[in-house]
């Protein structure tokens, strides 16, 4: 019997922990973000840029806000059932999304594993 409660106790203190943290991510992601979007927006609205230019610009921005809250969410989900501290999961959802991004067809390589560079060599002359 108290395994059961203090399994359902966990369940719930961890549901808490990944909805306030889901939180804490999406405004600093949304705080992070707004700075070049909001500098995207006056670089287009300043050029007087064609709709042709306006429309990829703000969907581009859209784009980056939508994959702000997955991030979050990645992240928030990290730290509360995965027990990882607050930076290692924001940094545990971020190569996540690099994987994901590396699966796709036209932008893939940029996101692919870079080879690490070999050790130096500590017994040379």
């Amino acid at each position: 019997m108290t395994d059961e409660r203090s399994g359902s106790y966990r369940r719930i203190v961890q549901y808490i922990t990944y909805m306030i943290a889901t939180l804490i991510y999406e405004a600093l992601f949304a705080v992070a973000l707004a700075g070049p979007a909001l500098l995207l927006v006056c670089l287009v609205n300043a050029l007087g840029a064609p709709p042709a230019v306006v429309w990829p610009a703000g969907f581009l921005v859209a784009v980056a806000f939508l994959s702000s809250l997955w991030l979050a969410r990645t992240a928030a989900h990290c730290l509360a059932y995965q027990d990882e501290l607050f930076l290692q999961a924001a940094k545990t959802a971020v190569q996540l999304a690099r994987l994901e991004l590396a699966s796709l067809p036209l932008v893939g390589p940029l996101f692919t594993a870079r080879p690490k560079p070999p050790p130096p060599d500590d017994w040379g002359p």
